[in-house]
């Protein structure tokens, strides 16, 4: 009984790893038809791209072989891209211009605004000190007739001094 029950143990441990390995290969095998799904799919969207090519290489090929008659119109419509270009350019150079003549007229007239200003401040300043100086003018022709009585006070103190010591000896 004990040796039935260790092989069918056995057997039964043996059946699940085998069930395991046929799991594990339904999975890689799973794996692998979708990795071939995938390149099929691939193969395909290739030869579809190929076949794509090869057409446009033999529509170029027949354009090549036809006589180029559109060729002039393309020369026309460069010729007029490139002068509608070339107008462009130079009314945008034009407006540059324009604009760097404004901005250096701007930067004028602000140059003269502050010169403007400070002429205006240093006359001003000007007038002050007239003002100034004016109201000190009497001021000084005052302090100059004082100071011209006072030398001559002292010049006549001076001379009575004079005087006295010259009585005194």
């Amino acid at each position: 009984m004990q040796s039935l029950r260790a092989r069918c143990d056995k057997e039964a441990r043996g059946r699940a790893e085998a069930e395991q390995r046929a799991r594990a290969q339904q999975r890689e095998a799973d794996g692998a038809a979708r990795a071939r799904l995938g390149l099929e799919q691939k193969v395909e969207a290739l030869r579809e791209e190929l076949a794509l090519l090869r057409r446009a290489h033999g529509e170029e090929r027949a354009e090549r072989a036809e006589p180029d008659l559109a060729q002039p119109d393309l020369s026309a419509a460069l010729r007029e891209i490139r002068a509608q270009d070339e107008s462009l350019a130079a009314r945008n150079l034009q407006a540059a211009e324009e604009l760097r003549y404004r901005a250096k007229f701007a930067t004028l007239n602000e140059q003269a605004a502050r010169s403007r200003q400070a002429a205006r401040a240093s006359r001003e300043e000007i007038h002050g000190c007239r003002r100034r100086l004016q109201a000190r003018t009497p001021e000084r022709e005052s302090l100059r007739g004082a100071n011209e009585s006072l030398e001559r006070q002292i010049q006549e103190v001076e001379e009575r001094h004079g005087a006295e010591e010259a009585a005194g000896r």
